[in-house]
């Protein structure tokens, strides 16, 4: 999110291309480089740039996402209480991606419904969902 940010750099990457990055005067760590590609990925980490493995991981998680998105659609459907589809409710609003330094890939999926300003957020580890939630 953009509330307590302000864009501070603007880089060309060789990888991602263009790069924003996004600083958060009160909670650093949720510092971020914004990549927009076939979607949004906001990378969090520090001014310095991002790290070879997050561009590996912003290239992997665009490529297989395709092939998760029936997972991903079970997954809602089975803790959200309620069926949501994916592109007529809900759409991916951006991806997260944490600045962590496990062999685990985390990141998250931010869905925004169409019909209300409520989003519904995917939390993955690896290719896998684990935990559901919703802000508005």
């Amino acid at each position: 999110m953009i509330f307590n940010k302000k864009n501070l750099l603007t880089i060309k990457d060789d990888a991602l291309g263009l790069l924003k990055f996004y600083e958060d005067k009160i909670s650093p760590e949720d510092s971020y480089w914004e990549c927009r590609r076939s979607m949004t990925f906001n990378v969090k980490n520090d001014k310095n740039g991002i790290s070879t493995k997050q561009r590996n991981h912003v290239k992997l998680i665009e490529e297989r996402l395709p092939e998760l998105m029936p997972q991903i659609q079970e997954y809602i459907n089975q803790n959200a209480g309620k069926a949501y589809e994916i592109d007529k409710n809900i759409e991916i609003s951006w991806i997260e991606l944490e600045n962590d330094n496990t062999q685990e890939l985390l990141w998250t999926i931010d869905f925004e419904f169409k019909n209300r300003w409520e989003h519904l957020v995917v939390e993955m580890k690896n290719w896998t969902p684990f935990h559901l939630s919703f802000w508005s």
